[in-house]
């Protein structure tokens, strides 16, 4: 009986490596919780990138890994409508600017008529210089918006940002936040997990993601989701430490 036994284990140990040598994709797809459909569509979208049987494996096993929610230190500021109804409304940003460096804006999915005015050489309080951001939108007519109106560009040198906004609006539903480009299902990390919400939006497939989500779907930051921006999601999640959002 144990020979038997022995015979039996060493019989099924062989055929799971072999099961893990055929299927590595299926293999991933339970580390990162996506079902076998799921990984299929990701792994077309890497197969299509170029990325090779071994580079997908390596993608699609980081799930948790990236705990950091940040790339060179790339984040937005964004503006954010809640449902929020207007015909004009105006908000202003104090940002403080040590260690932070101001890199340009975006219009959001939800914005109407922008009248935007940044001074990087803004007021200085308690010995804290900060840079003033102030907006107008206007609608023509009452309109209620759910979306970015705006998304600020910037790029810090240290991980904490904590309290380094003020900011005011003239309508309580119109928000400032903070959102890291890459993660796109807003877990709060940049894992393997974004990529099928990432393809969903490139796909047009915009309400499977939350309107902070759909910012963070723009990697690069030039206003567009695009095959580059799920290049660079890709390039990052196979750990190439080149990669620079913006």
């Amino acid at each position: 009986m144990v020979k038997k036994a022995s015979k039996m284990f060493t019989a099924m140990a062989c055929f799971c490596l072999l099961a893990t040598s055929l299927f590595p994709a299926l293999n991933a797809s339970a580390a990162c919780g996506m079902s076998e459909e799921e990984t299929a569509i990701v792994t077309a979208k890497l197969e299509e990138y170029g990325y090779s049987n071994d580079d997908i494996q390596k993608i699609l096993s980081n799930s948790g890994g990236l705990r950091t929610t940040t790339v060179n230190g790339a984040f937005y500021y964004s503006i954010m409508a809640n449902n929020a109804t207007f015909s004009s409304a105006s908000s202003s940003t104090f940002f403080n600017m040590i260690n932070v460096s101001y890199i340009g804006y975006t219009s959001g999915e939800g914005a109407t008529s922008n009248s935007i005015s940044v001074s990087t050489n803004g007021p200085s309080y308690n010995n804290l210089t900060y840079m003033l951001i102030q907006q107008s939108y206007s609608a023509g007519s009452t309109t209620t918006v759910t979306g970015s109106l705006c998304n600020f560009k910037f790029r810090h040198q240290t991980g904490n940002i904590s309290g380094s906004f003020l900011f005011s609006s003239s309508n309580n539903l119109i928000n400032g936040q903070i959102i890291y480009p890459g993660d796109v299902n807003q877990d709060g990390s940049f894992d393997s997990n974004d990529l099928l919400p990432f393809i969903y939006v490139l796909n047009g497939n915009y309400s499977s993601v939350t309107p902070a989500g759909l910012v963070a779907a723009d990697v690069n930051g030039d206003g567009a989701i695009t095959d580059v921006d799920g290049n660079l999601l890709s390039r990052y999640l196979q750990g190439d430490s080149t990669v620079v959002f913006w």
